[in-house]
């Protein structure tokens, strides 16, 4: 098998929120040099279910494979893999190791929509209605400079999705359910509920990125029907900072729903698989020792968080950050990280990165920019939950 090898652009589809069909969440189709974006075909314009694979995007991806050619814009596995870690090439290659790379649907990465009951810092109204919502009403928050409407972020409440869906439910052994938050949206119910009927749940594997806000006591029902279940807890800091980017959650409530899903992970044992993802971005970079910490003394059996890297928007990329704020950052990270009885190397690898890389003064500048757009909105103050940034912040 090649060293460029990956099962996903030959067992898997990943739809994004409105609908179109990448490779998968990781390819990076932000990439500067990346033009190709007309080329993602959309669930909705398919007329033959059984070609969606066969875009020109798709193709070429499986050309590169099967050339043993590092495809270009899967650069976020590559600068993974440089560093000494694992990817999502790597992760996914692993769990289909019994699979041929043949075009047969085995897993579905789906994005429901946007809707959401939060509106992050890091997000957007494509990942976000209440970010939608929020734009609409304050345009000087548009960052994206994006018209929204134009999109169909129910694309999946049509006859073509389900006529999809009755396609790839027959092979499918995996299914990873995004959002928005997909537990408030009912076709994650609806989707669980087919899988169910059909017979199939206790071959299929089940996982879903959530906030945790809104975990309704049916989940716990369908759970167990499953051969497993994924939740990926998703929290950006201790308490208060937490609130201030995952507006306008509250913590209290976080915390009651993770003890309540840490009870059912009692009852589902093995079934169901906890843990706690965290972005690493300008806004979380200065307060991850605590983060790690903190999940490392929790009930979660996974004893550090997912690091999810924030390189978009360009502003919030932990890279741009004052030069001794990075020196600060990354000793209090490793004061904590190098004396843990765990493997930390990806994580390691990753600040060192963030550390060794030039900073633009100009990002640095629109962080500040938007931020304060942002808090006027939202009648916030950053410096109240990142102190450490004030002797950086200025009126420009």
């Amino acid at each position: 098998m090649s060293d460029s090898f990956c099962i996903l652009p030959y067992n898997h589809v990943s739809i994004d929120p409105t609908g179109q069909i990448r490779p998968c969440c990781n390819y990076n189709y932000q990439h500067k040099d990346f033009s190709m974006g007309d080329e993602f075909p959309n669930i909705l314009n398919i007329q033959d279910p059984n070609n969606f694979m066969e875009g020109p995007i798709h193709t070429w991806l499986r050309k590169d494979i099967e050339s043993n050619k590092r495809h270009k814009f899967c650069d976020r596995c590559w600068m993974s893999e440089d560093g000494g870690s694992g990817s999502y090439r790597t992760g996914w290659n692993e769990e289909f190791k019994d699979s041929k790379p043949e075009i047969k649907i085995e897993f579905l990465e789906l994005t429901l929509g946007n809707k959401c009951n939060i509106k992050c810092r890091m997000c957007n109204p494509w990942s976000s209605s209440l970010w939608e919502e929020d734009i609409e009403k304050h345009p000087e928050i548009n960052y994206w400079q994006t018209n929204t409407s134009n999109y169909n972020f129910k694309y999946y409440d049509t006859p073509q999705f389900n006529t999809f869906l009755d396609n790839i439910l027959p092979t499918i052994k995996r299914i990873n359910l995004l959002g928005g938050e997909p537990l408030i949206i009912n076709k994650y119910y609806e989707i669980l509920e087919r899988i169910i009927e059909l017979g199939r749940a206790d071959q299929v594997s089940i996982q879903f990125n959530t906030n945790l806000l809104s975990l309704q006591d049916k989940n716990f029902n369908l759970w167990k029907k499953f051969k497993s279940v994924t939740a990926n807890l998703s929290c950006d800091g201790i308490d208060e900072l937490n609130e201030y980017i995952r507006y306008p959650g509250k913590w209290s409530v976080w915390i009651r729903n993770l003890k309540k899903i840490i009870e059912w992970k009692k009852e589902l044992g093995h079934k169901l698989y906890l843990s706690i993802h965290s972005t690493l971005s300008s806004l979380t970079y200065m307060q991850m020792d605590k983060m790690y910490k903190w999940v490392y003394e929790s009930d979660i059996e996974v004893k550090l968080p997912f690091v999810i890297y924030v390189n978009q928007p360009l502003y919030m990329n932990p890279i741009h950050l004052p030069d001794k704020i990075k020196q600060e950052g990354l000793k209090k990270q490793l004061a904590i990280l190098n004396n843990m009885s765990l493997d930390v190397s990806s994580i390691t690898s990753l600040l060192k990165y963030i550390v060794e890389q030039p900073r633009d003064q100009l990002q640095w500048d629109e962080f500040i920019l938007h931020t304060k757009k942002l808090d006027a909105v939202r009648n916030q103050n950053i410096l109240d939950y990142i102190p450490e940034f004030t002797e950086y912040w200025h009126d420009k």
